[in-house]
């Protein structure tokens, strides 16, 4: 699910002047970007990017753009996503997917060392330093967003639920009928196990998914 938010968004408690819509799951994204950088460059700016008419791009960020539609779209559409989201429908209504995109990246943190060898902290240090490096590729909006990021320091702290809670409960206060997010850290707390198992089931097919999208766009 996009967040769009009029005018200004806050993402992770912080503002940031933008007209936008943004997926919260940032960690999985450039995760799932691999190991080229200009899929993981077009992956990142993607949400500011808008149109089928991507043809100004080279085709590595291009290919990152398409990525991360695909990613959104496969999130949104496989049933076991879905069945996260039901969880999270009685307590957090129409902003579940929003909630179970900040979740999933909390259960990806927290089990970092069976995706990844490269330690969580290195890999978030080599991300913001990659993108730093590339900010003047990115629409103005996403470098507003990427320097609340790095300063912050969003993707290090999903992987506490304090970090998810702040993130959420600063979410709240800034969207039409967000109030239910402030309890966000209970729901995930209380649900912790089974959303923890619906991750574990998911997100195996959503690395496939992406693995057999970027082979099949680079042959």
């Amino acid at each position: 699910m996009q967040l769009h938010q009029r005018n200004k968004c806050v993402l992770g408690g912080f503002w940031l002047n933008c007209f936008s819509a943004y997926r919260m799951n940032f960690l999985a994204h450039i995760y799932l970007s691999g190991n080229d950088p200009d899929v993981l460059l077009g992956n990142f700016m993607a949400d500011n990017i808008k149109g089928r008419d991507l043809s100004r791009f080279s085709d590595g960020v291009r290919r990152g753009i398409q990525l991360h539609r695909n990613i959104d779209h496969f999130t949104d559409t496989h049933a076991i996503s879905g069945e996260g989201r039901k969880i999270l429908r009685g307590s957090m209504g129409k902003y579940s997917g929003v909630v179970l995109d900040v979740f999933y990246d909390h259960f990806l943190a927290v089990s970092w060392n069976t995706h990844h060898k490269v330690p969580l902290e290195l890999f978030i240090q080599n991300s913001y330093a990659f993108i730093e490096g590339r900010k003047d590729e990115m629409p103005e909006k996403t470098i507003y967003l990427f320097q609340h990021m790095k300063q912050h320091d969003w993707l290090g702290s999903y992987a506490a639920i304090d970090g998810i809670a702040r993130a959420l409960t600063g979410l709240s206060r800034r969207v039409s009928h967000g109030e239910q997010m402030a309890y966000s850290r209970d729901v995930l707390i209380d649900n912790y196990d089974e959303l923890s198992n619906n991750f574990d089931m998911f997100f195996p097919h959503l690395v496939e998914n992406c693995h057999s999208f970027l082979n099949h766009t680079f042959s």
